[in-house]
């Protein structure tokens, strides 16, 4: 008897349709990955117990999950791994003729099943290493490396991407908010991360080879997956001033890099979304503090003339940002909670 495979979606992948002929059983597959850390998985296993399963069966099995009319699927199979115990379970789920909905067994894993056990341990393995491959701590000398250990490229003084540069990352990006107002900081920063998806012995161009051969074979297979999978992952950059830059990235063979405005802060934890709305206000009336490495990012967009008193910044310092009557931007140091006076601020004539 021939028997049909249905599978809703799959991530990463697109799938055709399958081919449908005249057949009396129509076959489900789904797989759930639970006690992974996977950044987008959540799940305990104790989540998919035989009562919950089974319910989720159930509305397969019957149209609206009502006994009272059978749906076209007459089996449902479900593949639980468990990615911390590196064990599955495999469950079968078909229509029952008792006063249950539904009846199981639990089947011993076939070589299809093996494989997916498999491939869903090798991508566990993946991602704590790619984590902290993507997590960088920048220093007040402007050093970024990673958790993996992994010194970050330096850029030169132009702010192209340079491997040979002895200038550290913080020349061109002082503070997280560098990213979102000075193309030459989110340029640099992206040609490394693109940098790293190409690298043969990067645990990101690793991860992202292991995720597709993954999702292949599952809508080779047509299995159906829980929220396990995933072409996002985010990249975080903490700042020696308190400030933080979170940069979405979808995974594939060029990354799409994007700055998380709602995630991503200041050094005194304004979210970047809320710093982009109201900046031109920050300036116009009373003024907004900000560290020296966010006013160093700051000046470096106001021009030319700006960009020449840099070095005026002290990256340990706090300023008090603002705009004058004539207007002229202004920053003004920040000594015990109090402003410096006026005669003593770093500016420059727009």
């Amino acid at each position: 008897m021939k028997r049909l495979f249905v599978v809703t979606s799959v991530l990463f992948v697109s799938l055709l349709a399958p081919v449908l002929s005249q057949a009396s059983e129509l076959v489900e597959k789904k797989l759930f990955v639970c006690n992974t850390v996977s950044p987008v998985n959540n799940e305990s296993c104790s989540t998919y117990s035989v009562q919950n399963l089974s319910n989720l069966a159930a509305v397969s099995l019957y149209s609206n999950g009502s006994k009272r009319v059978e749906s076209a699927i007459t089996e449902v199979t479900i593949l639980v791994v468990n990615a911390s115990a590196a064990s599955s379970t495999f469950y079968s789920f078909i229509r029952s003729s008792s006063g249950s909905m539904v009846s199981y067994q639990i089947l011993r894993n076939g070589p299809d099943e093996t494989e997916i056990v498999d491939s869903v341990l090798e991508a566990e393995n993946f991602y704590e290493r790619v984590e902290q491959e993507l997590t960088f701590n920048v220093s007040a000398r402007g050093n970024a490396t990673s958790l993996s250990g992994e010194s970050l490229a330096a850029f030169s003084n132009a702010g192209a991407y340079s491997s040979s540069s002895s200038n550290p990352v913080g020349d061109v990006c002082p503070s997280a908010i560098a990213y979102e107002i000075n193309m030459v900081c989110s340029g640099a920063l992206n040609t490394h991360l693109d940098d790293m998806n190409e690298q043969v012995d990067s645990y990101l161009k690793t991860f992202t080879e292991a995720m597709s051969r993954l999702n292949i074979s599952l809508a080779v297979k047509n299995v159906n997956i829980n929220p396990f999978l995933n072409d996002k992952w985010k990249t975080k950059f903490n700042f020696s001033d308190g400030s933080v830059l979170i940069l979405d990235i979808e995974l594939g063979q060029t990354l799409g890099i994007s700055v998380n405005q709602f995630e991503s802060s200041l050094a005194n934890g304004t979210q970047f979304d809320n710093y982009i709305r109201n900046k031109n206000d920050i300036y116009a009336l009373d003024g907004g503090r900000f560290s020296g490495g966010e006013a160093k990012a700051i000046f470096r967009t106001l021009g030319l003339e700006c960009s020449s008193i840099l070095h005026s910044f002290g990256y340990d310092r706090e300023y008090l940002i603002t705009k004058t009557k004539d207007g002229r931007i202004i920053a003004v140091e920040m000594i015990d909670e109090t402003p410096t006076t006026i005669d003593g601020h770093i500016g420059c004539d727009l």
